[in-house]
């Protein structure tokens, strides 16, 4: 029930493929070689029915839950009782367990606060139409910052909590701050 955190967008693609293994669907991933800091090779398929980090495109529309809201939350208002954030309440010390906030519209929990979460995309500053971004010649050191989105616990800037706002670390950063969320395919 507890939001899994400090683990590397690298790792995050690892389970990934693994959780799509155990439903008996394809893998979204493929790589010449992957560790928890490194990966070559790497490639995604969205095309197939398989376990995956959503896109950025993907995690701003599900956040929005269908409405043009600044936070995810049940009403796009930000307060303790909805978010876990280092706001006017008692600052958190740890994420809060899944469920422990009212969802957003489409029933998605602790969307904005809690633990940021990784997303598939490179980082630009550039995003095309403010949306989709794929820009995989940009990176640092040979090494793609990959997009964060939705803030975290600590977070006391309600700016960095919006759902229009995105961060960036190292693929093979883990923090306490940071977790993923899948996109899980319906079976048809």
């Amino acid at each position: 029930n507890q939001p899994l955190e400090t683990i590397t967008w690298n790792q995050a693609i690892r389970y990934c493929n693994a959780a799509s293994k155990a439903l008996n669907l394809d893998t979204a991933y493929t790589f010449t070689s992957i560790s928890s800091i490194s990966a070559t090779g790497l490639q995604c398929n969205l095309n197939v029915k398989a376990v995956r980090l959503p896109t950025e495109d993907e995690w701003e529309l599900a956040a929005h839950g269908g409405k043009n809201y600044i936070y995810a939350t049940d009403d796009g208002t930000l307060s303790c009782t909805k978010v876990n954030y280092n706001g006017p309440c008692p600052a958190p010390v740890r994420p809060a367990i899944a469920g422990s906030y009212p969802p957003n519209p489409y029933n998605l929990h602790e969307m904005t606060g809690n633990v940021a979460e990784w997303c598939w995309d490179v980082f630009s500053s550039q995003r095309p139409n403010g949306r989709v971004d794929y820009d995989a010649s940009l990176a640092v050191g040979g090494v793609s910052m990959r997009v964060q989105r939705g803030g975290d616990f600590q977070e006391a800037n309600t700016g960095l909590l919006q759902t229009n706002s995105r961060s960036r670390a190292l693929p093979a950063t883990a923090s306490p701050l940071v977790g993923f969320r899948c996109v899980i395919p319906i079976k048809q």
